[in-house]
This record gives structure tokens, sequence and C-alpha cells, in this order.
């Protein structure tokens, strides 16, 4: 990765993003049941990936509630019970036999109240970093980015990335 970032502007919630220079964008795909996701990846090794995933469609009144408890409450440690609740949220990670959490907890991402989940993809042999977002304050949308790479590369991004990209995003107001 390289210190000229570029600026991804207004996507979602998201006034800006840096990502570095030389990083492209997948094609996007034609929205899928009311969800958009932008892919971003260094073009030496396409399966780094920062991701934008936006659902436009509202979470069911049960799920709202619990992302709304969950994500409102003191900061803390999601326990079982919250992940499997959320797993509309969370949709895949929830899913045991498929993600692997390795820490997942509420928390500040840039002044904007998140869920954040790290984990491991077992088919896949990704590791992911993902943060859920409420995108209107009622709880009833989901907003994430998430970063995914192979695992044997991870822990060689893994700080570069959080510092260079998750810490520069800049939410909308």
């Amino acid at each position: 990765m390289t210190n000229e970032p570029w600026h991804l502007q207004n996507i979602g919630s998201v006034e800006m993003i840096e990502l570095p220079s030389s990083w492209l964008e997948a094609p996007t795909g034609e929205p899928f049941g009311g969800r958009i996701l932008r892919k971003f990846y260094p073009p030496e090794n396409p399966e780094v990936k920062f991701c934008h995933y936006e659902r436009q469609i509202p979470l069911s009144t049960p799920a709202s509630k619990a992302f709304s408890a969950t994500l409102y409450a003191e900061f803390h440690e999601l326990s079982d019970d919250e992940i499997s609740a959320l797993s509309e949220v969370l949709e895949g990670m929830s899913n045991r036999q498929n993600f692997q959490v390795r820490k997942a907890y509420t928390c500040y991402l840039n002044s904007r109240r998140v869920i954040r989940v790290e984990g491991r993809w077992s088919t896949a042999n990704t590791e992911t970093i993902a943060c859920f977002l409420d995108v209107n304050g009622r709880a009833e949308q989901v907003e994430q980015i998430y970063f995914t790479c192979p695992e044997d590369i991870f822990a060689d991004l893994r700080d570069q990335v959080v510092k260079e990209i998750f810490l520069s995003v800049v939410w909308k107001r």
C-alpha cells in the first residue's frame, strides 16, 4: 500500500474514505435484494479487499430491536446469545459453521457507534474485520464496511489497513 491515498466520496453513510492510490474498484454488479456491494483492492492482489455493503431494505422488527439493544447499550463484548439474536444484521458472520468469531464488540469508529466483528471464514480461509452501523439512528437499516484477505497475509496487513483505511472514514452528518 502506498502513502498517497485517493478519496472515495459519498457512499452510503460515508462522506469519505481514503484508499491507497494504487487500489482499484471492482465492477459493481446490479443491486440484489436492495443490497449494493462495492469492492476495492490492490491490483497485485485482488483477494485483499476493502468493501462497502449497503442494505437498503429494513430489518425485521425483532432484528431491529436486537440491533438497537446491542448497539446502544454500554460498550461491551457481544455474548453468543447476542450474536445469535443479530443473525439478520451479521448475516453469514453469525453462522458458526462458516465463520469463527474471534472478537465481537461495540465501539466507536470515528465518532459513530458500530458493532465490530473480527474472525475467520472457514471455507474461504480468509480473515475479516467488519463494522456494522445503524444507517438512520433507528436501527432499521444496516450498512457495513469491512476488510477481508487470505489468512496467511492478514497479520501483515491488519494494522496498516485499520490505521490507513478504517481510521480515515468520515461519516456524513
